[in-house]
């Protein structure tokens, strides 16, 4: 039986990026000048691995993350990350699911209201990054031509009851059905 890869020893090298875009950079470039490294296996957070994937195409160094969920990841594969290889849910297919769900009830308005410190303990920033991922995304979306939409961050948490009323307000509570969904990250399921 013939295998695809040669027999060879492998040997993992770890280190801490910190969910830090210089030392995600650092870690890789001391990995690299002492030639401990054939590929990737991460940065896993956003901010780290944006530089990393940037500079491993000039060292032609494949990269493989579950993390890279926000959508420029997606837009610019080919341009800046063609090394990289997303592997797990990422947001632009959370757009995706939500231009499907705003086309089936024929709803024109959309209001993103988040926390930015929402899901730290996944990934520093989690919520900004979605919710930009899903503004950016709707956006630039021409399934639905008439859609409108508003982007209203919450930067202290007591806001959210004190200002809950404003944001939303009669146009989206009264005239609009209201689905509240939760994605989970991990899974990529969707739970309305």
């Amino acid at each position: 039986m013939k295998s695809t890869l040669p027999p060879s020893s492998s040997l993992t090298n770890l280190k801490d990026s910190n969910c830090s875009v210089s030392d995600g950079m650092n870690q890789a470039i001391n990995f690299y000048v002492a030639k401990e490294v054939d590929v990737f296996f991460g940065p896993c957070c956003d901010y780290a691995a944006a530089p990393v994937s940037r500079q491993i195409r000039y060292w032609n160094i494949p990269m493989i993350t579950p993390g890279a969920m926000a959508r420029d990841f997606a837009i610019y594969k080919r341009s800046m990350f063609s090394l990289m290889t997303r592997m797990g849910p990422n947001l632009n297919h959370f757009v995706q699911l939500l231009l499907v769900m705003l086309k089936y009830y024929n709803w024109k308005k959309v209001k993103i209201i988040y926390d930015p410190e929402g899901h730290n303990n996944i990934v520093e920033k989690y919520c900004h990054i979605a919710a930009d991922s899903i503004h950016y995304g709707l956006k630039k979306q021409d399934v639905i031509p008439d859609l409108r939409q508003a982007y209203f961050k919450f930067d202290v948490i007591d806001d959210i009851t004190k200002n809950m009323p404003e944001q939303m307000g009669n146009e989206y509570a009264i005239y609009h059905n209201l689905i509240v969904a939760r994605y989970n990250i991990e899974t990529g399921a969707l739970f309305v």
